[in-house]
Parts: structure tokens; sequence; C-alpha cells
């Protein structure tokens, strides 16, 4: 009996590997995207992995920015609904994982390597792009792009510019952007991700699950239907050309001028508690923020102060003086009064009247 359990529990520990393998080694390209079977109304879940995937360089941005290796899926569209989720509160049972995911959602063909010097189409945190014609094209309309940096502004320009067969943002992605997402607000765990999307009946979608910034781990996908017809889904017949990017907000603690990626964190004395925002907030007085990137601004200790806008830190009480929380200035403590020495005050005070009062009688 004990050998027979023993073997099931081998038995379901070795699927259980196999499934990870499966979504980290031969799902890492899109050509072999893995294939889901997911019908009206129903939802399927599959354990893989990121960790030894490679980067899908050539994937567009779609929803959110591929910075991070990534592994493939595939489902057939039924004029339904679908989610794909790594949220618990995905579609039917959810999903899960032990990182920060990214999901993309791409229909028609797997995407095609970037086109040369495409770094002029997306924003890439730095002054100019790699084609120099674009470069000159965009910046003589707009200097931020040169002199600052590359952000989406620029990079919109650059496809309204240099989109002509031969120039740096000329279409050649044959992959169509249906939806994407970072971090789900509705999920209860928190940098998880889930994407809906209105499909069409008979396409082939294909999703990329990847990861925030360069990160790697294990998860839990689930994709469902939610099994009512829907209007609206993007075609998915073929080739589009190319569209302005949709840049990702600027995370709480970081700003830009657009509000979007690429974003400046907010300097030491600021900071920023909303996420799309083009300005940091100053500290008020009695707080300070001793860090780059700060969402909030923290309160003076007791026993310091603070009486500036903008400060990083706080400033001791000098000895004998005190302060409270998030105090703009110290304080000098209050008299002490010693109720023993006042006593004695008293009663030499009292001796000495009495004293002075009192005379001897003398003799009759």
């Amino acid at each position: 009996m004990k050998r027979t359990i023993l073997l099931d529990i081998i038995v379901l520990v070795g699927l259980l590997a196999g499934a990870v393998t499966a979504g980290s080694n031969g799902n890492d390209e899109c050509d072999g995207a893995m294939g889901l079977n997911v019908s009206a109304g129903s939802a399927t879940t599959v354990m893989g992995s990121t960790s030894g995937a490679t980067l899908d360089s050539g994937a567009p941005f779609c929803g959110t920015s591929v910075t991070a290796p990534g592994v493939w899926y595939s489902v057939t569209g039924t004029g339904n609904t679908m989610t794909a989720s790594t949220c618990p509160e995905g579609g039917q049972g959810g999903g899960s994982a032990d990182y920060d995911t990214k999901i993309s959602v791409y229909c028609s063909d797997c995407p095609a390597p970037a086109p040369p010097d495409s770094d002029c189409c997306q924003s890439n945190g730095v002054p100019g792009c790699e084609d120099q014609a674009c470069e000159q094209a965009v910046c003589a309309i707009d200097t931020f792009c040169c002199d600052v940096a590359w952000d989406a502004i620029c990079a919109s320009e650059a496809l309204a510019l240099c989109s002509a067969p031969g120039g740096a943002c000329a279409d050649g992605n044959a992959a169509t952007c249906v939806t994407g997402n970072d971090d789900h607000p509705g999920c209860s765990q928190a940098f998880r991700s889930t994407a809906s999307w209105c499909s069409q009946a008979g396409a082939n979608y294909l999703i990329l699950v990847h990861g925030f910034g360069a990160m790697t781990g294990n998860f839990t996908l689930e994709v469902s239907d939610n099994g009512t017809a829907c209007e609206g889904a993007v075609e998915c017949g073929g080739s589009e050309p190319n569209a302005p990017p949709m840049a990702e907000a600027c995370d709480p603690g970081s700003v830009s001028r657009d509000g979007l990626e690429p974003c400046t964190p907010c300097e030491e004395g600021t900071a920023q508690p909303e996420a799309g925002q083009m300005e940091c907030v100053p500290c008020e007085p009695g707080s300070f923020a001793g860090l780059e990137g700060a969402t909030a601004c923290e309160e003076c200790a007791s026993g310091t102060f603070q009486p500036d806008p903008g400060a990083a830190g706080c400033i001791p009480c000098e000895p004998g003086s005190f302060s409270e929380q998030g105090a703009t200035s110290c304080n000098s403590p209050a008299p002490v009064v010693s109720w023993h020495g006042l006593g004695l005050s008293i009663l030499l005070l009292l001796g000495v009247a009495f004293f002075g009062l009192w005379r001897p009688r003398s003799a009759a």
C-alpha cells in the first residue's frame, strides 16, 4: 500500500516538473508556442517558467514593454471575451506567480525581428536614436528628443516622419497587438497580470508571459472564456501598419515630461504617490525623503525638526531642547519646579518671620 502511494507521488511530481519544464524550454520561441484548448465558457490552467528562457527582442510593445525573457502560448478565438491571467482572480480558477509578471497578447503571425535602428520607433531612455536621418527629422521639430531623452512622444513623431519604405520605422512586424498588462489593480497578489480581449472566432492568439525589468520565475497561467459573445475584436487577418506605441505610465515615485516611460526617479526631498505624473512634489516642512524614487515623504522623528520644504533629512534638536514628530522647530524645556526645594524655602521664610516678630518678655 505504502509503495503504491509512493509511486503515485513520484508520478505526480514528475508530471508537475514536466509542466514547468515545458513552459520554460519548449515554448521559449513564438513558433513553438504551447497550444491551449479553451472552449466557450471554460478555462484552462498551465504551469510554466521563464527561468532559462530568452528575451523576445522582436516582440513589439503591446500594452506593456517587453524587457524580460518570456514563453509563448496559443489559443483559438471563440468570438467571446477571453482572459489570460497570472492573478488568482483571473477567470474561473485563477493563476499565480512567484515574480512580477507581464502578459502581452498578439494575433496573426509571430513577431518578426525588429528592423535595423528601430530604437527610433520606441522610447529608448537616452538622447537620440541610431538612425541618423530619422533622428535629425524628429529633433528638428522637438529638440527634447536629442537634448534629454527619446521618449514616447519622440517615438510617435518618428512613426509619423520615418515610416516610408526603407525608413527606420517602416513596418516589418507581422504580429498584431491585441492587448497587454503589467500590474492588474484588481489582483490580490501585487505585481501579477490579467489581460482580457474580445476574441475573433477562429483567430489564432499568441500569449507571451514575461516579466518586469529582467525578472524571471515560475507561474500558473489561466486562460478562460466568459461564454458571452462580444463585439469590437481587433482584426487579426494579417499584418497591420505600425501604430504609435502606447508607453506605460510612470510608476509612483517617478515622472517624465508626458507621464509615460522612460521615467526619472523623484530626487531626494521630493515624492510622487501616483502613477503617470509629470512632476515630483517637494516634501513639506517637518518631513523628508532621504532616497530617490520616494512615493511619500516621512515625518521627522521626535527629537528632530525640518523648517524647509524639499528636504532630504531632518536636523537633530540641540541639547536641552525637544520636538514632537513632524516638527518644524525645536522647543526649549519648561522650567522644572522642585517641590522639595520649594517646601524648604517656605519653611525658611516662615522661620525668619517668626523669629523676627517674636520678642522675649522683659523681667518684671
